[in-house]
């Protein structure tokens, strides 16, 4: 039996893990599908994806698991796994939005657009795994908490792949004229996207 002294730190550590992991998802995906070869305007096609990253993100925030330190740990898993499928189910409707919105009428703006989609495509995938171990989450609080972490680790370093997707592709297409259609987009300056 674990003293109750530690099992209220472990616990505490569990609701701390719980929380890094919800705020780490919002700080921004298999869905088999490539951008939309529909060409439209720049800013329409700005519009679009700002739109559907806004609402994305929002989502995502409003869905966080409520944990207090009070929280045992399967009433923690609980929460987590309904997050994370929460999520999964927002990363797929955010990549559907992303093929809809279609490709920006720029010179390799087919391209651009498909490393969006395939970007949260890959966002997906990694929550999906992350769901699944969430499900085979232990509920002794020790094993818990290192397995939630893992989670989160897991997590972070696809998040971390995303950035870095997307910072290539801004310098590898370096398309002045999108990104300004982006930064001026009021719903991705709300959100915090530019």
């Amino acid at each position: 039996m674990i003293p109750s002294s530690r099992r209220a730190r472990t616990r505490g550590r569990a609701v701390l893990a719980v929380a890094a992991l919800s705020v780490a998802l919002v700080g921004l995906a298999p869905v088999n599908a490539t951008a939309g070869t529909e060409t439209v305007p720049i800013k329409q096609w700005a519009k679009s994806t700002c739109k559907a990253l806004a609402g994305y993100q929002l989502a995502l925030s409003g869905a966080r698991p409520a944990v207090g330190p009070t929280v045992d740990p399967a009433a923690a898993k609980e929460l987590v796994v309904d997050y994370l499928d929460d999520a999964v189910k927002g990363t797929g409707r955010l990549v559907r939005a992303l093929e809809a919105a279609g490709a920006p009428d720029v010179r390799r703006g087919a391209a651009v657009a498909a490393t969006f989609v395939e970007a949260f495509q890959k966002m997906r995938t990694a929550l999906v795994r992350s769901r699944s171990a969430a499900r085979d989450l232990d509920t002794e609080p020790t094993a818990f908490l290192a397995d939630l972490t893992a989670i989160e680790a897991r997590i972070q370093k696809s998040m971390t792949t995303l950035v870095t997707t997307f910072q290539r592709a801004a310098d590898r297409y370096d398309l002045p004229q999108l990104d300004s259609a982006l930064r001026f987009d009021t719903r991705c300056q709300d959100a915090g996207l530019t």
